[in-house]
C-alpha cells in the first residue's frame, strides 16, 4: 500500500491543467449505463479489504460522448461490485459536461489522493501520467498530483515489467526496492527467479545479493540466470522435503557464495577435508562424544570456535590430550585454511 498526498501549493497548480470543475449533481442510474475508465482500473485490485469496500458512497461518474454511458470517474471497485452482485441501479454524482480522457485521467488521480493505493493502483496511475502528459510536463504534473520523486523513481521499474513481477510485489515476495535490480534481468531470467523462490521468503538484504550475484556468477560462468536456477543444486534445495524455508535460503546462499567466490570454495574444501580428519583422531577411542570445529564466515577472521560435547569424564581427559597433540600447522590451516 502506498499514500500519494498532494502539498497545497501542488494541488492548486493542478487546476491549471483542468477546465473548471463544477459541482456534480447526484441522481440514480442503472448500473449497465456505467463504463470503466479506459487504462485507469486494475481488475485485480478488488481483493482488497475494508475501508476500500464502502459501498455506501455514490460513484462519481462523467458524461460520454456517447449520451446513453457514463464513464467512473471514482468507484470503479464499487461500481464493478454492483455488477458482480446484480444490483441494478446506483447513486451517482455527475459532472454536467462531457469531459475528455484526460481530463477524466487527472480528476480521478485527485479523487484518489490521501487514499491508501494498492500498488497497482500507483502503477496504473503513474504510467497513465507518462502516457499522457507531454515530456516537459510529467514531472510537475505527477508531483502536483502527490507523486514524490522517490516514489516515482521507486516505481518506475514497474512500468514496463510483466504482471508477474507486479505480482510478486503486491504479495510481499519481493520488496519494491529489489524489483529494480529484478527488471535489469531478461525476462526469461526474471520469470525463473520468481518461480524458484515462490514458496520461500526472502528477505530483503537476500534479494539484494542474489540479485546481485546471479547475473555476476552467470557471466563468469558463460551461461544464463535461468541455467544457474534450474541446476540440480539449487533445485534439490528448492524441493528438499526435509528443509524448511530458512535452511533452504540459507543452503542456497552458501552455494552461490561458493560459485561467485571459487578461490573461496576450494579453500573450503580443504578446510572441511583437515578437519574432518583432526576430528577423527581427536576422537579415536571416544565414538560417544563429539568436536565440532566451526570457521569464522567466509574466513573472513584469523578465528576457529571448538565445540566439545563429552559423555563422560575420562573422556574430556582424552580428548583434550590428542588435541594438545596435533601440529601447530594443522591449527593454523583450520584457523586460516589459505596458511600452506
Amino acid at each position: 500500500m502506498s499514500t500519494i498526498s498532494a502539498s497545497r501549493d501542488a494541488a492548486r497548480s493542478i487546476k491549471n491543467l483542468l477546465p473548471a470543475i463544477p459541482a456534480v449533481s447526484y441522481t440514480t442510474v442503472p448500473v449497465e449505463k456505467l463504463l470503466m475508465p479506459p487504462d485507469l482500473f486494475d481488475e485485480k485490485v478488488l481483493d482488497l479489504d475494508g475501508s476500500d469496500k464502502d459501498f455506501l458512497l455514490p460513484i462519481i461518474a462523467a458524461k460520454s460522448d456517447n449520451a446513453s454511458t457514463l464513464v467512473i470517474v471514482d468507484g470503479c471497485k464499487r461500481a464493478r461490485h454492483f455488477f458482480n452482485t446484480g444490483q441494478t441501479n446506483s447513486i451517482c454524482g455527475i459532472f454536467p459536461d462531457v469531459l475528455n480522457e484526460k481530463a477524466i485521467g487527472l480528476l480521478r488521480i485527485m479523487l484518489n489522493q490521501k487514499r491508501h493505493l494498492h500498488i497497482r493502483e500507483s502503477v496504473l496511475f503513474l504510467n497513465w501520467l507518462e502516457k499522457n502528459c507531454a515530456r516537459e510536463n510529467f514531472e510537475a504534473t505527477a508531483a502536483a498530483l502527490g507523486f514524490s520523486p522517490t516514489h516515482r523513481f521507486e516505481l518506475k521499474p514497474l512500468l514496463s515489467c510483466e504482471d508477474t513481477v507486479l505480482d510478486a510485489v503486491a504479495q510481499e515476495r519481493l520488496s519494491l526496492r529489489a524489483a529494480g535490480d529484478l527488471c535489469l534481468m531478461g525476462p526469461q531470467d526474471r520469470g525463473v527467479f520468481l518461480e524458484t523462490f515462490h514458496d520461500v521468503v526472502l528477505s530483503q538484504q537476500t534479494q539484494r545479493e542474489f540479485l546481485e550475484w546471479l547475473p555476476e556468477i552467470a557471466y563468469t560462468r558463460k551461461t544464463s540466470v535461468e541455467m544457474l536456477l534450474r541446476s540440480n543444486d539449487v533445485q534439490a534445495t528448492i524441493t528438499d522435503k526435509n528443509l524448511n524455508g530458512p535452511q533452504k535460503i540459507e543452503a542456497i546462499r552458501a552455494l552461490l557464495f561458493s560459485w561467485k567466490y571459487p578461490l573461496y570454495n576450494d579453500a573450503l574444501k580443504r578446510w572441511k577435508k583437515s578437519a574432518y580428519a583432526t576430528i577423527q583422531s581427536v576422537l579415536e577411542n571416544q565414538p560417544s562424544s563429539n568436536v565440532v570445529f566451526v570457521p569464522a564466515p567466509a574466513f573472513e577472521k584469523n578465528r576457529l570456535e571448538i565445540r566439545i560435547s563429552i559423555a563422560h569424564a575420562k573422556a574430556a581427559r582424552e580428548i583434550f590430550q590428542r588435541m594438545a597433540e596435533v601440529p601447530e600447522k594443522t591449527w593454523s590451516q583450520l584457523v586460516y585454511p589459505i596458511i600452506t
